[in-house]
């Protein structure tokens, strides 16, 4: 004889069997695959307007406003990289240089470089090839002046590094 507890999960079983099958057949589509669809209206391209200064120290600021976002993209590309200005013996030295910016300066440690970022919300990349340089970051509008603080002191410790191990 079957116990009750087994008896009722059966009869539960055997009576919610058709109800997933009939939820698992599939439903006829009105989408007729073998149709190409008609393409949409094509997109407005819209080229971002510019305006370029050259700074009293020579370098080209490129500025392209968009007011409807409250971010700063900002970059800073260098002409010339590793190929020029690194010395034939120290390879690999411009590398070197560019990652050990976020290692800490005569101020600041690295960690608390990093805490600094973070509590900004944004990061400081640096790519150093070897006919170009390049630092770069993404910020809020209202974090751009300590974010630039801190590239800043990036840069001076690049300089005081590059001369201190072209020695």
């Amino acid at each position: 004889m079957m116990r009750p507890t087994t008896l009722l999960r059966t009869l539960v079983a055997l009576t919610t069997l058709p109800v997933f099958a009939a939820a698992q057949t599939p439903k006829p589509s009105s989408l007729d695959r073998r149709v190409i669809p008609t393409p949409g209206k094509n997109s407005e391209l819209r080229i971002p307007t510019w305006t370029t200064t050259t700074l009293s120290n020579g370098a080209k600021l490129v500025v392209s406003e968009r007011h409807s976002l409250p971010l700063v993209s900002f970059q800073m590309n260098f002409v010339g990289g590793a190929n020029q200005y690194e010395p034939a013996e120290k390879t690999g030295l411009a590398s070197f240089v560019a990652s050990m910016l976020s290692e800490g300066t005569t101020h600041r440690s690295g960690d608390q470089i990093s805490n600094e970022l973070q509590l900004l919300g944004t990061s400081i990349g640096t790519s150093i090839s070897g006919e170009s340089g390049r630092m770069s970051f993404l910020s809020t509008k209202d974090k751009l002046a300590p974010t630039l603080t801190i590239l800043a002191l990036g840069l001076r410790l690049a300089d005081h590094l590059d001369r201190r191990l072209r020695g």
